[in-house]
């Protein structure tokens, strides 16, 4: 997991292999097939990795703006890469699995 971080620390994106697995993940959860994943949809997404809804609702209106932006593949991945990234304490991106 460290070589998958540094990675996107260095590159701001994830090695070619890995982007694969949240590419199934991102398709697999996507219920409608509309390219948008809801708010209901993340939480089950989510939910995979025993995160709290609470907090993976939170993180969806953070992401999103609060639904004002597409939850796409694109905007899944940028999100992934802050969670991997992000250092800071409490913050909401962490889904409070904080470091």
């Amino acid at each position: 997991m460290n070589d998958i971080i540094m990675h996107v620390r260095q590159k701001n994106a994830f090695p070619e292999w890995y982007e694969g697995l949240h590419k199934a993940l991102f398709r697999a959860n996507e219920f409608f097939d509309d390219r948008n994943v809801l708010k209901e949809e993340f939480v089950v997404m989510m939910s995979t990795w025993e995160i709290d809804e609470e907090a993976a609702k939170k993180a969806y209106d953070f992401i999103t703006e609060s639904g004002k932006k597409k939850m796409d593949y694109n905007l899944f991945s940028e999100f992934m890469k802050q969670f991997f990234t992000n250092e800071e304490q409490g913050h909401v991106v962490n889904m409070g699995l904080d470091l």
